[in-house]
């Protein structure tokens, strides 16, 4: 179930990447996580490059117990 992944993520200190991002905003600072970010669109070059970017550019700080958007656009 997805409070059990979350659980898991914020336990290990991982940031979850996810489609399904809707199903795990209410837990997000809930615990002490490293975040989620949540992906829509279906070009995956451009959201690879774009996960890539904002991943080498960001510290983990900035992105604990944040919900972060990112789209292919």
């Amino acid at each position: 179930p997805d409070d059990g992944v979350y659980k898991f993520a914020a336990k290990q200190n991982r940031i979850i990447i996810t489609f399904n991002w809707r199903d795990f905003l209410d837990f997000v600072g809930t615990e002490k996580d490293a975040g989620l970010i949540g992906v829509t669109g279906t070009n995956w070059e451009k959201i690879d490059t774009k996960l890539t970017a904002l991943l080498k550019k960001t510290s983990p700080k900035t992105l604990a117990q944040k919900y972060t958007s990112l789209n292919e656009a």
